[in-house]
């Protein structure tokens, strides 16, 4: 059961309402919210939205264009205290797939290491 004790959502400012800390939406405006259809698809197994605002509207983890990685954009530096399992490396240039600032580790045609993707091409950083 969700009570709304107060909200002021206004389509026109692109406002929205938020639930428990957490702004739901799927489309352009988070008020518009489906709830029967999310509550239908909740059912089903499929979350119905395409974007999770967390702690503000300007720190938003989305689905990326791509349709393969998942984008996250805050105006907040990024702090992570756990492992990060990164199949395909990390981009920190912000190109596209291994292109320039992607780092990868693996076991490449110069051995077991760190492979950057630099302006003129891949460099190679051994263990040790």
């Amino acid at each position: 059961i969700i009570k709304v004790c107060s909200a002021n959502a206004d389509m026109r400012q692109g406002t929205a309402i938020c639930v428990s800390g957490v702004t739901l939406y799927s489309g352009k405006y988070a008020s518009m919210y489906n709830w029967d259809r999310a509550a239908a698809e909740r059912a089903d197994g499929i979350q119905p939205f395409n974007a999770l605002a967390v702690g503000g509207v300007n720190n938003n983890i989305t689905p990326a264009p791509d349709g393969q990685t998942f984008d996250i954009s805050t105006e907040k530096e990024v702090k992570i205290f756990r492992n990060i399992r990164a199949m395909q490396g990390i981009n920190l240039g912000g190109g596209g797939f291994q292109q320039w600032g992607h780092i990868r580790f693996t076991d490449g045609n110069m051995g077991s290491g760190f492979y950057a993707s630099t302006p003129s091409g891949w460099k190679f950083n051994a263990l040790g």
